[in-house]
């Protein structure tokens, strides 16, 4: 099944990885977050780890992102909430639910928008 993955991957991918860790040996869910000047994001991740897990390993894939020509303020508040968030995960993250965030900043405006943002995330889940 890898080999199924790895071509679409090299076919159909979004960029390159972003998350140097291995996932979890016994990984079972993957969750892809678009994020476009989300400010209660907070109140969704804050509920996540509060959450009963299950058996199998979960990750949970936020993808700060804007278009091409965003304005400066979209930027400064994405930059923002990536420091912000990369706190809050070295503090969150535990061996069964694991967060991890990036940023994309200047997506092509053709295509930029939720879609491509869960597919970037998703991309990284495969």
């Amino acid at each position: 099944m890898q080999d199924v993955y790895q071509r679409y991957l090299e076919k159909r991918g979004y960029g390159e990885n972003w998350i140097e860790e291995e996932p979890a040996e016994n990984l079972g869910i993957v969750v892809a977050i678009p994020c476009f000047m989300e400010s209660s994001i907070w109140e969704t991740l804050e509920s996540l780890s509060r959450c009963e897990l299950p058996e199998r390993g979960v990750e949970v894939l936020l993808v700060l992102n804007d278009p091409e020509g965003a304005s400066d303020e979209v930027k400064e508040f994405h930059q923002g909430q990536m420091e912000k968030l990369s706190a809050w995960i070295a503090k969150a993250n535990s061996p069964g639910l694991r967060f991890h965030g990036n940023y994309y900043s200047g997506l092509a405006q053709k295509k930029a928008g939720v879609g491509l943002a869960r597919k970037i995330g998703l991309d990284e889940g495969i």
